[in-house]
């Protein structure tokens, strides 16, 4: 999971499927289902995270404002917890996990 910034951020999947998850305070999560054309707004502080949701590659693009200073990664503590996992201080495009 990540956000909880000070930034909003809105994000339109262009090709393909996403499934996005989002965190409420309490941390307990839920999935939804994002196809090609959604478009999708996100206030400052919401934790949420996206990943592919098909068989074909997707293409998303994300953007942030203010603009995105630091990227806050999140791991489940228990069935309704995040943890802060990590803080990367950014100002370049995420690059893709290996």
């Amino acid at each position: 999971m990540r956000g909880d910034g000070p930034s909003a951020a809105a994000f339109s999947v262009v090709r393909g499927r996403l499934v996005e998850v989002r965190a409420d305070a309490r941390g307990q999560r839920t999935a939804f289902g994002r196809g090609t054309g959604s478009v999708i707004w996100l206030g400052p502080g919401v934790i949420h995270d996206v990943c592919g949701g098909g068989r074909e590659p997707s293409v998303s693009i994300h953007a942030y404002s203010p603009p995105l200073r630091q990227m806050n990664y999140y791991t489940a503590a228990g069935r309704d917890r995040l943890r802060l996992a990590r803080s990367v201080p950014t100002d370049q495009p995420e690059e893709p996990i290996s």
